[in-house]
């Protein structure tokens, strides 16, 4: 009787066994036509990571016309933003307020990432706008935060003609113990980008 009952299972056994065998046979097929799908697949990831890039690249030159457009190039003050250092200190943020004639035209937050970009030599256009022939006052206030906190400012007058204006707002980040300091400077030599 014991014996019966262990029949089933070996019966059980041997068909599994059976189909064990039998996936292995298929598999190396199947593999093939799986292949297939998936380059498929990754050829159109890679066309649409192309056409993202190329879709982000036409919304920049897009944006750069409008602002050609609504702002003549005689009218514009551009003001851009860089960072110099002499040593290399941890910044977790930083925080730039500009002000044009009294008034706020732009306050940035920069990220971490920013903040490194800024110490590779890069610029930030902090701000385009049109202003009229005559003189004005440009302030900035920037806070910093990390290992210290600080907070720097400078201003300076200047006389805007009929040509465009470019001014760059420059954080140098001294030694150590000593504070950072602004240099505004202008006319600048701005990277098209």
């Amino acid at each position: 009787m014991f014996a019966r009952k262990g029949w089933p299972l070996r019966g059980y056994s041997l068909i599994a066994l059976a189909a064990c065998i039998a996936m292995m046979t298929v598999t190396p097929a199947s593999a093939e036509t799986d292949d297939k799908p998936l380059q498929i697949f990754r050829a159109l990831d890679d066309k649409a990571e192309t056409l993202k890039a190329k879709a982000l690249e036409l919304n920049r030159d897009l944006i750069l016309l409008e602002e050609e457009a609504f702002i003549p190039s005689s009218a514009q003050l551009v003001v851009f933003f860089s960072l110099t250092k002499k040593t290399s200190p941890r910044l977790n943020s930083l925080q730039v307020k500009l002000e044009l004639d009294g008034e706020i035209v732009a306050n940035h937050l920069y990220t971490p990432r920013e903040i490194d970009a800024l110490f590779n030599d890069g610029k930030h256009r902090l701000y385009l706008g049109s202003i009229p022939v005559g003189g004005h006052r440009i302030s900035a206030v920037i806070l910093g935060e990390g290992t210290q906190g600080f907070e720097a400012r400078s201003e300076i007058n200047f006389d805007k003609g009929w040509d465009r204006k470019s001014v760059e707002i420059e954080l140098v980040m001294a030694e150590k113990k000593a504070a950072p300091t602004i240099n505004i400077n202008g006319p600048v030599a701005a990277n098209k980008r």
